[in-house]
């Protein structure tokens, strides 16, 4: 998916594109038609979610509330049929909506749970800023669990300078594994920020050890790959010695690229082996095993082969079975003799799909032993070329562009592009940050977030470079994507909306082969008839493009009587939300977009204060012009006319006649026998209706009693306007 920028004021409308492919072939999606779009709220609630009808591509929005608070908010895209892997598949992106009025800014600078002499604590170091002063506010903090119920407060919290640092005391049996604080201002009672929190030790590194293949084996020479985390959960760049159970120093490691590295250890039966971080203590690696199969793949000396090596140390003598797979379908598959002596295989690189692909070696008795992943590039990349039409522009002048795409031969490619015209002044762009390429080829494959995956993509980083992060990347999180235990796949495959259910008679018993019925409540005009199976259930597909629908389901039997049946229509469940529990620090005042809409908002809101309008309303504009009766053609001109009376006050007129009108309306408005008609100090008057002149200066007396009658005949419902 694709917004049109990340950050938001309330009211605002967010636009996207939304893909939906084939995760092979990278061609529109078949199987399922059916995409679901949610935005969540910071704290992990659904504020809004739409079911969209796509054919590959679709294109929509989402009309942000006025009300929204400010803060990190998650687009979350799925289909049913992706539930079946976990939600690690689904499409996600944080966008940042700016609250309404007095929209303070919150940045946490710690939290963390502990032992104190008082016993458990909780110690939160945060800053408030905000568009008022914050000095003399009090305020009150409250720490809220998973279920947004309140555990602990501080009140009358006050500052000079936004500053706070809170310490509660603690019942040691408060689940802290989901927890967000909120700040509320009591003089108003109101919620001004809300924020996860996770309880932080900054002292510590989530230091995770991932041998490649996935175990070790003693006495083999392994492959270990190793990830630090900071108490954010980002990238952490380490030091550290490893060692083995006498004490022994056995090698340094150190990371290769956002906080990953790898090193190479041959682990000996009985011993154990840590490794010592500078500043952060000793961390255990994964015991090895006495037996079992080793899987190791060179991706990086040969340009043209993946090297396999497959070897075994005291494991069953017999064929295995070696497959490679690659978004889900076999690509390779073969035996492999596994004896004493290790495998070595070359498989062409041109053989497997751009992306990430993995081997997997399965034992003889079909159980999944080992599984390694790797990314192959086979240079089909575009080649897209962009110009302006011309040499030179005026100020304010349209700009036209040549587009030019070919592919890696040189041929021109047909397709659909996406364009974006960027103001790098107020923008500046991170290389490293997601884009289509890399979610499409990268992000969407692994498990978990990945941190700056245009890194991996980014010509101006040295090849080299980029491949060996890249294989250690695949190393810590190029996890199992696609299972074997295909009956965990439950979800079926959406291609069309569907209202589906069951009809039962009393005691539960189906009603078989009986007609049903769908009524169209919103829009209308629509109905539907099917029959039931002989378990009772029904679908309704075929339904034509509709926004927003409401259905009415009703049983009947073949004398169109409805007594005695029942309906239950299947109602969809939605997967869960989980809400990342590592910690965002948003930085508005460093992106210059976000800071430009930041003091676009504070304006707005000093608006609303001087005119007491609700968020959202613009200040009052006056107009001082005239406008025009539509379809009249006035002779001193549009617009200069004394009174005018539109179509919308005729119509509340109903039968009344023109002449009443005119009598009613226009308070110097007389008749006499000598002067006919007059206005405004005894004028005569011209009356043209439709541009022709019904009277005659020279002859009106004559004519009175035929003006009359003319002025007596229309009715307002006939006038446009006078």
């Amino acid at each position: 998916m694709n917004t049109d920028r990340d950050n938001y004021l309330p009211g605002d409308t967010l636009w996207y594109t939304l893909w939906l492919l084939d995760a092979y072939y990278h061609k529109p999606s078949t199987p399922s038609g059916i995409a679901y779009v949610e935005l969540l709220s910071p704290g992990g609630g659904v504020v809004l979610r739409q079911a969209l009808r796509v054919n590959g591509l679709e294109f929509s929005q989402m009309a942000l509330g006025k009300e929204l608070p400010s803060g990190d908010y998650e687009l979350r895209g799925y289909t049913r049929w992706q539930r079946n892997f976990g939600d690690s598949l689904y499409f996600r992106k944080t966008i940042h909506i700016f609250g309404n009025r007095e929209d303070w800014r919150l940045a946490l600078t710690s939290a963390r749970h502990g032992s104190s002499l008082k016993g458990d604590s909780i110690w939160i170091d945060f800053v408030l800023s905000g568009r008022e002063l914050l000095v003399g506010r009090k305020l009150r903090l409250e720490v809220l669990n998973a279920k947004g119920k309140r555990i602990i407060s501080a009140d009358r919290l006050q500052s000079t300078d936004g500053h706070f640092k809170v310490n509660f005391g603690l019942d040691s049996s408060k689940d802290l594994s989901e927890l967000s604080f909120r700040v509320v201002d009591k003089k108003e009672g109101q919620d001004r920020v809300s924020f996860p929190l996770s309880m932080l030790d900054t002292s510590t590194v989530d230091l995770q050890f991932l041998p490649e293949g996935g175990h070790m084996v003693s006495g083999l020479e392994n492959k270990v790959a190793f990830r630090a985390l900071d108490a954010r959960g980002r990238p952490l760049g380490i030091t550290g010695v490893l060692k083995d159970s006498d004490g022994n120093t056995l090698t340094t490691v150190g990371c290769t690229h956002d906080g990953m590295g790898t090193f190479t250890l041959v682990p000996r039966q009985g011993y154990s082996y840590t490794i010592s971080v500078a500043g952060h203590g000793n961390y255990a690696l994964p015991v090895a095993d006495n037996a079992g199969t080793q899987l190791s793949l060179d991706n990086l000396s040969d340009s043209t082969h993946v090297l396999v090596r497959v070897a075994s140390r005291n494991a069953i003598r017999s064929d295995y079975y070696l497959f490679s797979m690659s978004h889900g379908l076999v690509v390779t598959g073969q035996k492999v003799a596994v004896d004493t002596v290790p495998k070595l295989i070359k498989i062409p690189k041109n053989v497997f799909p751009t992306g990430v692909s993995h081997f997997s070696l399965m034992g003889p008795d079909g159980q999944l032993l080992n599984e390694r992943a790797f990314y192959v590039d086979n240079g089909e990349r575009l080649r897209v070329g962009v110009g302006p039409g011309r040499d030179s522009l005026l100020t304010r002048d349209s700009v036209p562009l040549e587009i030019e795409v070919r592919d890696a031969a040189g041929n021109p490619v047909r397709g659909v592009f996406t364009l974006c015209v960027t103001d790098t002044s107020r923008t500046d762009k991170n290389p490293a940050s997601a884009n289509l390429l890399s979610y499409n080829l990268l992000s969407s494959e692994l498990r978990g977030r990945v941190h700056e995956p245009g890194f991996y993509f980014d010509r101006a980083v040295a090849a080299t470079e980029r491949d060996s992060a890249l294989d250690v990347l695949l190393l810590t999180q190029g996890f199992v994507r696609y299972e074997w235990d295909t009956t965990k796949q439950i979800y079926p495959a959406e291609a069309e909306f569907t209202v589906s259910g069951r009809a039962s008679k009393m005691f539960n018993k189906p009603y078989s082969e009986g007609n049903i019925g769908l009524f169209a409540l919103k829009p209308s005009l629509l109905t539907m008839d099917t029959v039931t199976d002989r378990e009772g259930r029904f679908t309704f597909r075929g339904f034509p493009a509709f926004d927003t629908a409401a259905f009415l389901v009703k049983a009947r039997t073949k004398k169109g009587k409805s007594f005695g049946i029942g309906v239950e229509v299947d109602r969809y469940d939605y997967p869960e939300v989980t809400v990342p529990k590592a910690i965002r620090v948003w930085k508005g005042d460093v992106d210059l977009a976000a800071r430009d809409l930041r003091r676009m908002r504070d304006r707005q809101l000093e608006e609303e204060y001087m005119y007491h309008l609700k968020p959202g309303e613009l200040a009052p504009v006056t107009v001082r012009a005239k406008q025009p009766v539509e379809g009249s053609d006035n002779l001193n001109g549009p617009g200069q006319y004394d009174e005018a009376i539109n179509k919308k006050q005729l119509q509340q007129m109903g039968d009344t006649s023109l002449l009443d009108i005119l009598y009613k309306r226009i308070k110097t408005f007389r008749f006499n026998r000598l002067s006919g008609f007059t206005i405004e100090n005894f004028y005569r008057i011209k009356f043209i209706i439709d541009g022709l002149r019904i009277d005659d200066p020279m002859i009106q007396d004559a004519f009175t009693s035929s003006i009359t009658e003319c002025l007596q005949y229309y009715k307002a419902s006939d006038i446009k306007g006078i």
